[in-house]
């Protein structure tokens, strides 16, 4: 009897084993539902997120805010999962990076090919980098020459297509999807110059970071934007009727300039104009929502009320496919800049996450759809 019960142990084992290898060597399709394949990548991603984020720079403490699974793609007969990581940073001194003096809004993007385990999932293979919003181009993106497969975030919601250029090669055209550009190419390709385009075939500019019009003539406005990487320049009010919108990414309108702003009709249509294409318009230190509306004939303000002493000011853009006026607040958890961080959310059709618990997450889907921002311009409804 009991060399039988051996014997039978025996044979599981090497049944285990067998399938292990077996499955080391050979790709098998996890075969479960996109929703539970999110969860269980989630899971394994929370797991690895303090050594992924130590690994890149262990100078720097990171904590991770949030992770988000973008999207799970099929190529080639294989599963792969994109996944966003957001993450705050502490440097060497122990102090939180000044955000609007560095960097807002700082991630980690990675995929994964999802295979099947014995026990659900396995996440292998792929890469990550970390970026920011404040990067410059239009499309945070990597590529794994081994793989042969090149991946992006498209920051700006127009971004429509990239046309890959390889040397000595016919350039490879991949199509944006829910905002992510994830495709094949090559492998063994180390030399690639990406490119951009718009779905009216416009190519997309890659900038020195967030470009930010702040409309003061006070020299003291500008004092404590001086060594951020803001792309920014001051100008007049009536400066604003020959500003494009394609030359600027949010306009930050300060008190010395919003009576002259708010009382002149021609320049309320021309920031009308700007909102529209999706430029956001922040009117600093302004509490009154209602009064914006107003005057640029809103219906409804975005729902919400806050004390005075935390309001920092009114914008003017999309949030979502809806153009609406709203408070900009402080939040206690957050690190980013209030105006830079609500700058940022308008413009790329964003959440930037404030550092949160990790036990806040608890329960929340493990996909979450991003907005695409169809009623900007250059979006295809």
């Amino acid at each position: 009897m009991g060399r039988k019960v051996i014997t039978g142990v025996g044979v599981v084992v090497v049944i285990i084993v067998g399938w292990l290898i077996f499955n080391h060597y050979h790709y098998t399709p996890p075969g479960l539902p996109d929703k539970e394949i999110a969860r269980l990548a989630e899971k394994e991603l929370r797991k690895q997120a303090p050594s992924l984020l130590q690994d890149n720079n262990p100078e720097f403490k990171k904590e991770m805010q949030n992770v988000e699974i973008l999207a799970i793609k099929e190529l080639e007969g294989k599963t792969y999962i994109i996944f966003k990581m957001d993450f705050s940073m502490v440097g060497p001194e122990g102090d939180k990076y000044d955000y609007l003096q560095y960097n807002a809004g700082t991630y980690m993007l990675g995929y994964r090919l999802v295979g099947k385990a014995w026990r659900g999932i396995f996440l292998s293979n792929g890469m990550e980098f970390e970026t920011s919003f404040m990067g410059v181009a239009p499309v945070d993106c990597g590529h794994h020459p081994g793989e042969g497969i090149f991946y992006g975030f498209c920051k700006d919601p127009s971004v429509d297509q990239a046309i890959l250029e390889i040397p000595d090669q016919s350039p490879v055209k991949i199509k944006a999807e829910e905002r992510l550009i994830f495709g094949q190419i090559p492998s063994g390709i180390v030399e690639i110059n990406p490119r951009f385009y718009s779905s009216q075939g416009e190519e997309m500019e890659a900038v020195y970071s967030l470009r930010v019009a702040i409309v003061s003539e006070d020299p003291k406005t500008f004092e404590k934007y001086t060594n951020s990487p803001l792309n920014w320049w001051g100008m007049t009010a009536q400066d604003l009727n020959y500003l494009p919108g394609d030359a600027v990414d949010a306009i930050w309108i300060c008190a010395d300039q919003q009576e002259q702003v708010l009382q002149t009709e021609e320049l309320i249509k021309s920031l009308r104009v700007l909102a529209e294409e999706g430029i956001p318009v922040v009117f600093t230190d302004i509490k009154d929502a209602e009064q914006v509306a107003n005057i640029f004939k809103m219906k409804q303000v975005a729902g919400g009320t806050a004390a005075p002493e935390t309001i920092e000011g009114v914008y003017l853009g999309y949030q979502g496919k809806q153009l609406q006026v709203g408070l900009i607040t402080l939040d206690d958890e957050s690190d980013v800049s209030p105006l830079l961080g609500k700058s940022l959310e308008l413009r790329y059709q964003v959440e930037i996450t404030p550092a949160e618990k990790i036990a806040k997450d608890v329960g929340k889907p493990a996909m979450k759809e991003i907005e695409t921002g169809a009623a900007v311009k250059g979006v295809s409804q």
